[in-house]
């Protein structure tokens, strides 16, 4: 399989303007597209765009829900797929790594290290 990752901000600024380079992505013999982190984020967009706040909410600069779906219809029209990341570790809120917490227990049971804090 032949793909490309592309940051929508970067490569088309949102994902409406993302719609208007399918046809360009299929001509380069693109099988899939991987976007990269486009969800809502956390206030203070800490995590490089992986710490995600909803994943049912699209960055409001980059477009919405909606568009990510436009997205994806058309690429699957093309016979091209859509690939996303989902980082799941990162999305949990921080409540869960406080110290004492069931989470962060099991974490450092499960590794334990020498530099926990």
């Amino acid at each position: 399989m032949v793909g490309g990752a592309l940051y929508v901000d970067l490569f088309s600024e949102n994902l409406k303007q993302l719609k208007e380079t399918i046809p360009y992505l299929a001509d380069l013999g693109l099988e899939y597209v991987h976007l990269m982190p486009l969800y809502a984020a956390r206030p203070g967009n800490k995590g490089g765009g992986y710490a995600v706040s909803n994943y049912r909410s699209v960055d409001q600069k980059l477009g919405t829900i909606e568009d990510l779906s436009d997205v994806s219809t058309q690429l699957h029209e093309r016979g091209m797929s859509l690939d996303m990341d989902y980082v799941q570790l990162i999305s949990m809120g921080p409540q869960l790594f406080k110290p004492g917490s069931v989470y962060c227990n099991a974490w450092r049971a499960a590794f334990p290290c020498k530099y926990w804090s």
